[in-house]
């Protein structure tokens, strides 16, 4: 799979699970929002210099933010509905087992792009 591939794969699981990604300078993966979870799209990198490619396998992970207050009986059926569609993310985009394969030169010209 090509890097632009993972990413327009993760893009559509998410919006399919009721999320919006965004893009930031911070990571090369989008960034999925949610009110009341952080979700984290992480790349196990290995590079083969004889060969000059990079491999990376991607991995999601999500952690649940503290509710505070006294939520209503409604807002906790709320957030009890984003942790299980959040929960569905994760193990759609894991299951996948996604491995991006790139030349050197490939990334070279992805991340001149930024």
């Amino acid at each position: 799979m090509k890097f632009k591939e993972a990413i327009n794969t993760i893009e559509i699981i998410a919006k399919a699970h009721g999320f919006t990604t965004k893009k930031t300078q911070y990571s090369e993966f989008p960034v999925i929002e949610s009110e009341n979870m952080i979700f984290n799209i992480d790349g196990d990198k290995h590079f083969n210099l004889e060969e000059r490619t990079l491999t990376t396998t991607i991995t999601a992970r999500a952690s649940i933010s503290r509710m505070g207050g006294n939520p209503t009986t409604e807002e906790l059926f709320k957030v009890a509905n984003e942790i299980q569609r959040g929960a569905v993310l994760v193990d759609s985009i894991n299951l996948m087992n996604m491995v991006i394969e790139e030349t050197f030169d490939e990334v070279y010209e992805r991340e001149s792009e930024r």
